[in-house]
């Protein structure tokens, strides 16, 4: 059975803005170079507030993994077990999400995955992965 997250998003905060447009973008900062996807004002590394939109490889490794049982907001009564994920992207910094098209028993630390974009709404679509 397959585990998922979110059938019933509420609107996108600047966090997941990436995803609406069907590509995965991380802010990079123009002083230091790091790579985020925090949606902030400010680089977490230098605190310089000069960001430029650069491609994600749309990649990465499980790094570690939970599945929740616990309810907490009524739009995912009706996904609830499911499986979230940290998830070191290649190149990139960690991000949390869903892993999908998976059993529990799959889902591992240190497997690899890659980026899908799950449209949920017509006008919301959520960065996931699956195994590779």
């Amino acid at each position: 059975m397959e585990e998922r997250c979110g059938s019933a998003p509420t609107p996108p905060s600047a966090r997941e803005d990436h995803a609406i447009c069907a590509r995965a973008l991380l802010q990079q900062c123009r002083e230091c170079g790091t790579k985020g996807h925090q949606g902030s004002g400010f680089c977490p590394n230098c605190l310089a507030a000069d960001f430029d939109w650069v491609p994600a490889a749309g990649t990465g490794t499980i790094y570690s993994r939970i599945v929740m049982h616990q309810v907490y907001w009524p739009s995912f009564k009706n996904d609830v077990p499911c499986n979230v994920a940290w998830i070191q992207l290649d190149g990139g910094p960690h991000l949390t999400a869903n892993i999908v098209d998976a059993k529990k028993a799959e889902i591992e630390i240190g497997r690899r995955v890659e980026v899908i974009f799950d449209a949920v709404t017509p006008d919301v679509t959520i960065l996931r992965f699956r195994l590779t």
